[in-house]
């Protein structure tokens, strides 16, 4: 069961810094089977050519996603949520998030793997406008569950904006407070 945003609620998307690594290694190991190792996730944060967000509730980390900035591609390598906050939009924020920078960084298309079974994420990705591009069989090492490539193109297009703009207007109205904006 997530806890419930009321609209006193403060929700803050920034960028991820060193001293939050912590929090990442906790919401990374309750979140994933085969959690990234606390060493890779510290290099993580280091590297240039990628962008580390956190939705934070209130004073409290509850979620962390991380893009790779390839040429004019985005690659999202990860992105958790606590558990008591899943299914309460905060997911959805760190992407919209991801995509305000994608705008920023003028990137042409968004790329991200997901296992076939995360239905909650299949029906995010599908929301915000992702097109799957195939299945990678076995993907996943720790149970050889497949993934599904999925990716979101035309980021600079007229038609991809609006969109985009319609899906932060409907989070916000349905969370009564204005969308997290981007660092």
């Amino acid at each position: 069961m997530h806890q419930p945003l009321t609209p006193e609620t403060k929700i803050i998307l920034r960028r991820a810094k060193p001293e939050d690594l912590e929090a990442i290694i906790s919401i990374e190991k309750s979140s994933f089977s085969a959690p990234w190792p606390a060493w890779s996730l510290q290099q993580e944060l280091k590297r240039p050519d990628a962008v580390y967000l956190i939705a934070q509730v209130d004073e409290y980390i509850a979620g962390y996603a991380g893009m790779w900035l390839i040429l004019d591609e985005g690659h999202v390598g990860t992105i958790a949520v606590l558990s008591h906050w899943r299914g309460c939009g905060l997911g959805e924020v760190l992407m919209l998030g991801m995509l305000q920078i994608a705008d920023r960084e003028k990137l042409e298309r968004i790329f991200l793997e997901y296992r076939i079974s995360n239905t909650p994420a299949e029906t995010l990705y599908r929301k915000l406008g992702f097109e799957t591009t195939r299945i990678r069989k076995r993907y996943y090492v720790d149970n050889n569950e497949d993934a599904v490539e999925v990716v979101l193109p035309d980021l600079n297009t007229p038609e991809r904006r609006a969109h985009l703009a319609q899906l932060r207007q409907i989070w916000e109205v349905r969370h009564e407070r204005p969308l997290p904006v981007a660092p």
